[in-house]
Formats: C-alpha cells, structure tokens, sequence
C-alpha cells in the first residue's frame, strides 16, 4: 500500500507567505520610522510642527567630542575592555581545566566561591573593594578599573569554560603524552584548540559584561 503525502492547498501556502511578509513589513516600517526619526532629530537644528527639521547641523556632535573628550573615552573604554577579558581567559582556562580533570578536597567550596561574585548583588563586594583600591592608591586609575572588573569577569570565566573542557575526551591527553608531548604542549596544542569555541564565547561574554 503506497501511502502518498498530501500536500497543503496553495490557496494556505500564500495566505502563510503573505502573513509574514506582512508581519515583516510592519516591523521593517516601524523600526525603520523610529531609526529615521532618531537620526534627523540627531542633525536637526529645531524640528517643530512639520514632517521634517527646520535645519540640518553637526555641531552637536562636534561639541560632543570636544567637550566631553570621546576620542579618550572610546580609547580608554576599549583598552580596559580587552585588558580585562585578556587577563581573564589567560588566568581563567587553566582555573578551568583544573576544575574540570583534578578531584582534590574542597572543590565545591571553591566552585561556591566563584559563584558569589555572580550571585551576589555589586555592593556587597564593592564596597570592600573600593576601600582596598583607596589604601593602595588604585582607584580611579586604569588598574583600579581592570581589577574592580575582574572581580565578576574572571569567575564567569571560569564557570563557562569548566564544561567544555569536560566534554573533551581525556583520551585525547593520553594519546598526547604516549606521542611524547609535554604536558604544556598537551595543554596548549590539544586542548586550547578544542576549547576555542568555549574561550571565545567567554571572552565576548566578558567584553560584553564590561561595556
């Protein structure tokens, strides 16, 4: 017995396809219109009573960057961001791999431990922490910032990082170590590669967090 496959009537298939064309439209219009409308109040020099600005100006943004320095603060902004996520997955991936392939006592304290940075709400660790970047002179330096950024950028690190070296069969490590590679080539020519995708999204994660 041939069971044949009944296919939906085409008068269905169009009414679907033009329901998300239509639904996808209006999104495009109004998202557009919003987008459109922020970017010509942005140039406007007065827009009052009319579709469109009476004037069209850039000084705005040229007092923007003068007055309140961009340049610097895009600058500054961009190299605590990558300073933080570097010294981050640097300390945090093998933190990581210790976590996932060592069994040693207290290891679920220490995974308590790094949870609470993200648990716990900022004051109740910032507070201690600014007092502790004032008496070492720190704060409100670059390294002040860096550190203060850790503090919850280098656990999440760590907690993101743990499973995926988990997943990784220790068999290949084994394999490694009877082809005569030392642990250190072991660890960073087997298992960084295969943790790529991990390091990555914690590194976004934490440039992402930092911003």
């Amino acid at each position: 017995m041939t069971v044949v496959a009944r296919r939906a009537p085409p008068s269905r298939d169009l009414g679907g396809t033009l329901y998300v064309f239509a639904a996808g439209l209006v999104v495009v219009v109004v998202v557009g219109g919003i987008l459109f409308s922020v970017l010509l109040s942005a140039f406007a020099t007065s827009w009052f009573g009319g579709w469109f600005p009476d004037g069209y100006t850039d000084r705005w943004f040229r007092a923007a960057i003068t007055d309140f320095d961009i340049p610097q603060i895009l600058l500054s902004t961009a190299f605590i961001t990558l300073a933080v996520a570097a010294i981050a997955v640097v300390i945090g991936v093998p933190a990581a791999y210790v976590l996932a392939r060592r069994r040693f006592r207290g290891k679920a304290v220490v995974q308590i431990l790094l949870l609470l940075p993200l648990l716990l709400p900022p004051i109740t660790y910032g507070i201690p922490l600014a007092t502790m970047l004032y008496e070492f002179r720190l704060a409100g330096s670059a390294a002040g910032v860096i550190i203060a950024n850790l503090v919850p950028a280098l656990p999440l690190v760590v907690l993101l990082l743990t499973p995926f070296f988990e997943q990784i069969d220790p068999n290949l490590e084994r394999a490694a170590r009877i082809l005569g590679a030392s642990p250190r080539r072991v660890f960073t020519r087997v298992l960084v590669p295969l943790a790529a995708p991990g390091v990555l999204a914690a590194a976004l994660t934490v440039v992402v967090r930092t911003l």
